[in-house]
């Protein structure tokens, strides 16, 4: 079975294998669970919205939502009732052989009924590099910009049902670059996990949420229950940033990766990030680097 639901690799230890791959859209109200699986799984929630059971704690489900459970870990998934959630999922092993062909491969699933609690499994995987801020810690749920990883998992279920001798290490080869851009995704700046207070980690996490909308001061107050003047220098004080300069470094990340992956308009684009005018968009863009939009698109896609 390999290492329990909760562990601890390195990055050069990772040989990961994908066992299933699927997209699911939920009925109004449907569910699965509980239940558990004997591997590892993430699930995406791409649309719509529902409840997640994970052991004992309960999330709402909402677009760009990434969940995450090991063996044995029970969990239950419930689709809303007016707008029920479309989901990605994968299973998969964190270190196994690879198969010697691609193809749809048995996975085991066992249904609970819900005659009584289960123990709970500690339910987390840390990956580890040299250096402490290269490590990613993956836990019940993350919340991601949809289009950093979607298209990821899209790829990953579309080759699984390929019965050819390669696929499987193609699929290894797709979910680590999967799993390095979950790291992307949720990769603080001057934050180290060991450092920071709760508050200073909430509000960083909520920015990067938040990275396509207009800049509100009140979010700081909204967010923690505490006078934003206070909340602004104590997140200066830990990383160096004011909320406002984090956001922004937060919205520039989005548009470098929207002008890389998409070949949507200039103007598509400042609309997306509520930029004033295309000028101004095209302005503070290449204040902070160095290239108008248009030429950052074309000279990050040459040769």
């Amino acid at each position: 079975m390999g290492i329990p639901a909760a562990g601890r690799l390195q990055w050069n230890e990772l040989t990961p294998v994908v066992s299933y791959a699927n997209r699911y859209e939920g009925l109004p109200g449907s569910s699965f669970g509980p239940r558990y699986i004997m591997d590892y799984q993430f699930i995406l929630v791409i649309a719509g919205y529902g409840t997640v059971n994970i052991q004992s704690k309960t999330y709402e489900a909402k677009p760009g939502d990434l969940f995450y459970y090991g063996p044995f870990v029970v969990h239950t998934f419930t689709a809303d009732e007016d707008k029920p959630f479309i989901l990605y999922g994968i299973h998969f092993s964190w270190q196994a052989q690879l198969p010697a062909r691609g193809g749809v491969k048995e996975i085991r699933v066992i249904d609970l009924d819900d005659s009584g609690a289960v123990e709970a499994i500690p339910n987390t995987m840390l990956i580890e590099g040299e250096k402490e801020e290269d490590a990613l810690l993956i836990q019940d749920k993350q919340s991601h910009h949809l289009e950093r990883i979607e298209s990821r998992f899209a790829r990953i279920v579309e080759l699984y049902l390929m019965d050819y001798d390669y696929i499987p290490l193609l699929l290894r080869s797709l979910f680590l670059e999967l799993v390095i851009s979950i790291k992307q995704g949720v990769q603080l700046p001057h934050l180290g996990r060991s450092t920071g207070s709760p508050l200073v980690r909430l509000v960083a996490e909520n920015l990067h949420k938040h990275a396509q909308e207009k800049y509100d001061r009140a979010w700081l107050e909204a967010w923690t229950s505490y006078h934003p003047d206070y909340i602004s220098r104590l997140f200066r004080k830990e990383t160096g940033l004011t909320p406002y300069d984090y956001f922004m470094k937060e919205k520039l990340a989005v548009v470098k990766y929207w002008l890389i992956q998409t070949d949507e308009p200039l103007v598509r684009l400042a609309e997306r990030c509520n930029a004033a005018s295309i000028h101004a968009f095209t302005k503070w863009f290449k204040e902070q680097t160095g290239l108008p939009p248009g030429k950052y698109r074309q000279w990050s896609r040459m040769i």
